[in-house]
């Protein structure tokens, strides 16, 4: 009796909790912070967990099931802190969507004011009558501070400029100079570094693109001009490398959007910062802001957090966990559970150079990241996770890190899936990355693409990777590459591999412990029924590599005969005793709009096999491999296809595939055009938003043909009013597909 008596209480004290959950009401702009907070009438101004809140919200403790509700399209400029923690069921939610129609923004910026018009060269650099100055405060620094312009990204000043200057430390743009020209500490340039003043180059700094191929930010310490030489802090090893470009130099704003942000400061503490704008309107109306905050939402060592709904944008710093969007800023070693990411948008933040992510997860178990959009982080991560046990990351978005788009170290029992991955092309930086003691990590159905390279992995094992798309775009050699080291197997079933410049999409390293196992089955790479571009490895020690029923529509260099041949099921063409790869265009339905079905008649067609024995399902039980990417059974024919799709007669009911190009011209000032495609007949949206997530105008509400298709934009809202000049976002959205989204800048 005691024991059921014990029971009940429990039950009847969880539902007192459960109804006793609180909702408070946050509205940074009306909102009080000696308000109640309980109904949108009584909003605070501040979130309980913000540093900077006072009264009632500071005092407020947060219970399991409590909801902090943020009202949606208001800027709330600040940081939150999880003091908190919910409980399993009972999670502590902050939520950005569910007051409005649109969503909350934390914003970690504020209105930089006081500009004029520079009046000398003397004061502002060579180009002074265009430019304004202003004073940045004490507390600011260069490369711990960011500038945005309506909104959107303002750039350091650089020379060479940048083709995009979110991508500052692309190298191909850098300058190149002779081996004997560059040492540790000094660099000798007679074109650029010829002038006499000694102190020509003060504050101007310079990115060096050292061993191991990363790109060091150093100031320039003095100038030697007899010399042509600078002087820098100490780098590393440039030999080999030899290419640098002048940064955040006032010598070198010569283009809207740019400026310089004097690191030393002035008598009183203060920063001289010049500006090129592109609207020179924006310099007097609040909308250049500085970032001056570390981050967004500070998980901290809370357990049982929701965090849900929100625009994140302009948070900043130089140390490895700030400007993070949202997640593991302070107390990142200790344990946490039931961390639950949602739904946000986190975009336009900022690091020095290599900081952790827009989403970053550290000893989060039993956790999920799940349908957010990670848009132009620039100098960090997308997505970031260590040392999760039990992680799902799923159905996000993310587009144009600064570094690697999505990496998981020392993750155990982690599932990877839907997710879209694209323009990945920061210094050292990959799509998805799988280092540091990773096991039984199952990757699936994930479009990855244009990245410079789309999968890398390392000292893992037990990873699986099934019906994934991996696109190199042709601006990349390897596809997917494992640096070796590996400690237990990694199996491909059914992706796509292509999209290599060298033919050479697979590369895998023979340097694996694993493989030196003398007992069991200790085979290190598995590849069954894969389309590859080519690549891959043959070693003389069977226990490295197995193969069978791929298909090559590229041939590495090392794929030749006699000492390559094709193992059992795999397809080539054989022209007298030479190996030819398939093409490419008769084994898809159309490449060029990211379209791999597999085309009527394609040699993928019922040219797979059964990959059951492969499949490691005491690994990942419950996980139905037998599914293609679009949740079709294998087999749809007489037997498995290779690669992510099952062939489906007429194409099948799928989701609709978009492709949306960037505009042109890109900025404009009059009239621009937007190119999409849908790879089938349904309905699709093209909708203009500005950088506050608000609709400006929809040009595209019906039903379209399978095919490429074009709208106009003048720069008018729906009511056919001009709008200011500055930065938008045009999306396209299919009926039960998901979304493609870029962005287009307006000039008057």
């Amino acid at each position: 009796m005691r024991i059921v008596i014990s029971k009940v209480l429990i039950a009847v004290m969880f539902v007192c909790v459960e109804a006793n959950a609180e909702t408070y009401y946050i509205d940074y702009e009306n909102g009080r912070n000696n308000n109640n907070g309980r109904s949108e009438a009584s909003a605070w101004e501040h979130a309980p967990g913000d540093p900077e809140a006072t009264s009632n919200p500071s005092t407020t403790v947060l219970n399991a099931g409590d909801t902090v509700l943020f009202k949606g399209n208001a800027i709330y400029r600040g940081s939150i802190t999880m003091n908190y923690s919910g409980t399993e069921g009972s999670p502590i939610i902050y939520k950005g969507d569910g007051w409005g129609e649109e969503k909350a923004i934390l914003d970690g910026s504020f209105p930089l004011e006081g500009w004029t018009p520079c009046s000398s060269a003397s004061e502002c650099g060579e180009n002074w009558e265009n430019l304004y100055t202003t004073f940045a405060p004490s507390e600011a620094s260069a490369f711990s501070s960011r500038l945005a312009e309506d909104g959107d990204f303002l750039w350091f000043a650089q020379d060479p400029n940048q083709p995009d200057p979110f991508f500052f430390d692309k190298i191909d743009y850098f300058t190149s100079v002779p081996p004997e020209n560059q040492t540790v500490t000094s660099l000798i340039d007679s074109f650029r570094f010829n002038q006499s003043d000694s102190s020509y180059w003060d504050g101007s700094f310079l990115l060096l693109w050292v061993l191991p191929n990363m790109i060091q930010l150093r100031a320039i310490q003095s100038f030697e001009p007899a010399e042509n030489k600078v002087i820098f802090e100490e780098t590393n090893d440039p030999t080999g490398y030899n290419r640098y470009s002048l940064y955040n130099s006032p010598h070198a704003l010569d283009q809207p959007g740019e400026y310089f942000f004097d690191d030393r400061p002035q008598l009183n503490g203060s920063h001289h910062v010049v500006l090129c704008p592109r609207d020179e309107n924006n310099v007097t109306n609040g909308k250049i802001t500085l970032f001056s905050r570390k981050y967004g939402v500070n998980i901290r060592d809370a357990n049982h957090i929701t965090v849900e709904g929100f625009l994140i944008r302009h948070f900043v710093g130089s140390e490895i966990r700030e400007g993070i969007g949202i997640g593991s800023f302070t107390v990142a070693h200790l344990t946490k559970t039931g961390i639950t990411v949602r739904n946000n948008t986190i975009i336009h933040n900022a690091h020095a150079e290599g900081g952790y992510g827009g989403i970053y997860l550290s000893n989060c178990d039993n956790s999920m990241v799940e349908n957010n959009e990670v848009i132009e982080n620039t100098g960090m991560k997308g997505i970031f996770c260590t040392n999760c046990e039990n992680l799902t990351i799923r159905e996000n978005t993310i587009q144009k890190a600064g570094g690697t788009s999505m990496g998981l170290y020392t993750g155990q029992d982690c599932s990877i899936y839907d997710n879209i991955i694209s323009e990945g092309k920061g210094t050292h930086a990959n799509g998805m990355t799988f280092y540091l003691g990773c096991e039984r990590i199952l990757v699936w159905n994930n479009r990855v693409t244009d990245c410079n390279i789309t999968l890398t992995f390392e000292e893992s094992g037990d990873l699986v990777f099934i019906n994934n798309v991996l696109d190199g775009a042709n601006n990349t050699s390897y596809t997917v590459a494992s640096w070796g080291g590996m400690e237990g197997p990694a199996t491909f079933i059914n992706n796509v591999i292509v999209g290599s410049t060298s033919h050479y999409a697979l590369y895998l390293s023979s340097n694996n412990p694993y493989s030196t196992d003398p007992s069991g089955d200790s085979v290190t790479y598995r590849t069954i029924n894969n389309i590859i571009d080519g690549g891959g490895w043959e070693p003389s020690d069977p226990k490295q590599y197995r193969r069978s029923h791929n298909l090559y529509v590229g041939l590495g260099w090392n794929q030749a005969s006699p000492t390559w041949g094709p193992a059992e099921g795999e397809v080539v063409d054989t022209v007298g005793s030479d190996y030819v790869a398939i093409p490419i265009t008769e084994v898809f339905v159309d490449t060029s709009t990211n379209d791999y079905r597999l085309k009527s008649g394609s040699r993928a067609i019922d040219a797979g096999t059964d990959p059951s024995l492969f499949f490691p399902v005491e690994k990942f039980p419950g996980f139905d491999w037998s599914k293609d990417i679009m949740g079709l059974s294998r087999p749809q024919g007489l037997d498995w296809d290779i690669g992510a799709y099952e062939y489906v007669e007429g194409g099948g009911v799928i989701p609709t595939q978009l492709n949306l190009p960037p505009n042109h011209p890109n900025p404009f000032n009059t009239t621009t055009t937007i190119e999409y495609s849908s790879q089938v007949t349904g309905h699709l949206s093209l909708v203009i938003y500005d950088m506050l997530g608000r609709e400006i105008r929809t040009l595209v509400n019906e039903v379209k043909t399978a095919g490429t298709h074009t709208a106009e934009w003048n720069g008018t809202d729906s009511k056919g009013k001009k709008v200011p000049s500055g930065t938008y976002f045009f999306q396209i959205r299919g009926e039960n597909s998901g979304s493609s989204t870029r962005k287009l800048i307006l000039l008057k």
